[in-house]
């Protein structure tokens, strides 16, 4: 997904090899919260939109995410899923 390659090393690394020019992506999110949180800060460095589902996790650690990154300037948008 996004257009960059990865190798998943073991159960606790995820390598992306570079450089790449991200592409935005529909992507389910994984079980672990530092994974989807890498997937979350890669998508605000891809080019177009990208839809992250299941990301529920991510807002149980980091309650103001969304808040925080549009503080930044992110275009970040949080919507409750209704499937796909």
């Amino acid at each position: 997904p996004m257009g960059m390659k990865t190798f998943v090393g073991g159960t606790q690394r995820l390598l992306v090899q570079g450089p790449t020019k991200w592409k935005g992506s529909k992507i389910f999110a994984p079980y672990i919260i530092q994974a989807t949180m890498a997937i979350f800060l890669a998508a605000l460095a891809a080019e177009g939109e990208t839809v992250i589902y299941g990301a529920d996790s991510l807002l149980r650690r980091y309650p103001d995410l969304v808040e925080k990154y549009q503080s930044l300037g992110a275009q970040v948008e949080w919507t409750r899923s209704r499937g796909i």
